[in-house]
C-alpha cells in the first residue's frame, strides 16, 4: 500500500538549515575564490564540502579526473576564424572555402550540441574532482537515491551580461544560421566548379557571388562571438550551483537532526566538478560507478539553480532536448510536490545540459529539479550571480521536496501514482 503522508522538519530544524544553507554559500564564495574547472578554488571548495559531508554521512571520497577546461568553449575562436577564411576562399578557391566552412561547424556540433569530447586533447589538461558521500539505512540496502549538485562556476557569458537573454540568443542563432548557410552555398559553389556549365548556366554565373555577398554583413556577429565567453571573469555561481549543493548537503544534515531514519534506502550526496565545461564531472562519475550501481534500484535527483519557486520544474529532456530523462523518478518527485502542495511543471533543456544527462545516457534513472526562469535571468552565468542575489526560502522549499522524495522512495520505491 502506498505510503504518501508528507513528513515535515520541525520549525526549528527548518529555520536552522535555511540559515545554514545561505551562510555556507556565502562562506564558500568568500573563502575559496573563483571556482572554474580545474582551478585551486574548485579543489579547495570540494575539499571543504568533503569535510562538511563527513559530519552527516558514513563515507566520503574525493575522486580526481582529467579535464581540458578550454575545450568546451575554446573552440569558438577557432570556428569563427574558420568561417572567416571559408567566406574569403569561397570567392577565390571554392574547395578550400568549403573545407574551412565545414571544419568551422564540426567543433560546434561536437562540443556544444552533442557534448562530446572529440577536441579535448587539443587543449591544456588540468585535474578536477568529484566528492561523493553515502549514508547507509538502518536495514538492508534495497534501493539508493543520490542528490547531485555541482561545485564549479562558469566563465561569464559576456553578451548575456551586456544585452541579456534576447541579445545572447540573437547573437548565437544568427551565427549558427549564417554559418550553416555559408556551408550550404559553399557546397553549391564547389559543385559549380566541378560541373561548370551543367549546374551553373552562363545566365546564372553571378549567383554564387551574390549569395556570398549576402553573408558578409553577418561577419560582425562572428566577431562578436569571439567575446561570447569572458575567460577573464569567473562568476560567483551562488545560485548556479551552490544553492543546489547546500540543499543536497542539508538533506542528510536535517534528517539526522530530526531523527528521520531510513529503513532500506542508501542516500548518496554527489558534488561534481567541471559541470560548466560539458558535464565532465558527472560523466567521470558515471564511467567509474554506473555498473556497480546496478545492484539496487537507484534514483538520481540532480538539483540545478534553485532561486525562483514559480519556475519550479522537472526536466524531461536534456542536452539540447536530445536525451530523455527518466519518468519513474519524475513521478516520484511529482508525488512529493503533490504531498507538500508545491506547484511544479515539466520542462526540457532546449539549449545546454545538466548533470542528469550523463546518468540518463548511461541508462540510469535520473532527472533534474530546477527553479529558474526558462528565459534566463540576468544573473545566469554573469557576475550578478552573487550570494546576496539568492532566495533562501526557495532552497528551504526544495529541501522539503527532497526529503519527502527520499521518504517516499524508502517506503514505496518507484511505485507511486500522481494526479498528472
Amino acid at each position: 500500500m502506498l505510503e504518501s503522508i508528507a513528513i515535515k522538519l520541525t520549525d526549528k530544524t527548518k529555520e536552522r538549515n535555511t540559515t545554514y544553507m545561505y551562510d555556507k554559500v556565502k562562506y564558500v564564495i568568500n573563502t575559496f575564490g573563483k571556482r572554474n574547472s580545474g582551478s585551486v578554488g574548485e579543489r579547495s571548495a570540494q575539499e571543504y564540502y568533503a569535510r562538511e559531508l563527513k559530519k552527516y554521512t558514513d563515507k566520503v571520497v574525493i575522486e580526481n579526473f582529467e579535464v581540458h577546461p578550454l575545450s568546451f568553449l575554446g573552440w569558438i575562436p577557432i570556428s569563427m576564424f574558420s568561417l572567416l577564411l571559408g567566406l574569403i576562399f569561397y570567392f577565390f578557391i571554392p574547395a578550400i572555402g568549403l573545407a574551412f566552412s565545414l571544419f568551422a561547424l564540426i567543433p560546434m556540433y561536437s562540443q556544444l550540441i552533442r557534448f562530446k569530447q572529440w577536441f579535448d586533447p587539443f587543449f591544456p589538461k588540468k585535474t578536477s574532482c568529484n566528492v561523493y558521500g553515502t549514508k547507509a539505512p538502518n536495514g538492508e540496502i534495497k534501493r539508493r537515491i543520490i542528490f547531485v549538485g555541482h561545485t564549479d562556476a562558469a566563465w561569464e557569458f559576456y553578451w548575456h551580461y551586456k544585452f541579456g537573454f534576447k541579445g545572447l540568443i540573437t547573437i548565437g542563432l544568427v551565427t549558427l544560421v549564417s554559418g550553416v548557410f555559408l556551408l550550404g552555398i559553399s557546397i553549391v559553389r564547389f559543385a559549380t566548379t566541378v560541373f561548370e556549365g551543367i549546374i551553373l548556366t552562363p545566365e546564372l554565373w553571378s549567383l554564387p557571388f551574390i549569395l556570398g555577398a549576402c553573408i558578409v554583413p553577418f561577419v560582425i556577429f562572428w566577431l562578436m562571438m569571439l567575446k561570447f565567453s569572458n575567460f577573464k571573469e569567473v562568476v560567483d555561481g551562488a545560485n548556479d550551483n551552490l544553492s543546489a549543493n547546500m540543499v543536497a548537503m542539508a538533506v542528510v544534515k536535517a534528517m539526522q537532526e530530526d531523527g528521520f531514519a531510513l529503513e532500506n534506502t542508501e542516500i548518496g550526496i554527489l558534488f561534481t566538478g567541471s559541470e560548466e565545461i560539458g558535464i565532465r564531472g558527472a560523466k567521470a562519475f558515471v564511467n567509474k560507478h554506473a555498473k556497480e550501481m546496478n545492484d539496487v534500484p537507484t534514483a538520481i535527483v540532480n538539483l540545478e539553480t534553485l532561486r525562483d519557486i514559480k519556475y519550479l520544474s522537472i526536466l524531461r529532456r536534456d542536452i539540447n532536448a536530445t536525451i530523455k530523462n527518466d519518468h519513474d523518478i519524475e513521478r516520484l518527485i511529482l508525488k512529493a510536490c503533490e504531498n507538500l502542495s508545491y506547484d511544479v511543471s515539466l520542462d526540457v533543456v532546449e539549449v545546454g545540459a545538466t548533470d542528469a544527462a550523463a546518468f540518463s545516457q548511461a541508462g540510469m534513472k535520473a532527472t533534474t529539479l530546477v527553479a529558474m526562469a526558462h528565459q534566463l535571468e540576468n544573473y545566469y552565468h554573469t557576475r550578478r550571480d552573487t550570494w546576496d542575489n539568492m532566495n533562501p526560502e526557495v532552497m528551504s522549499n526544495v529541501l522539503d521536496i527532497c526529503i519527502e522524495t527520499t521518504w517516499l522512495f524508502d517506503k514505496n520505491g518507484f511505485d507511486v501514482t500522481t494526479r498528472t
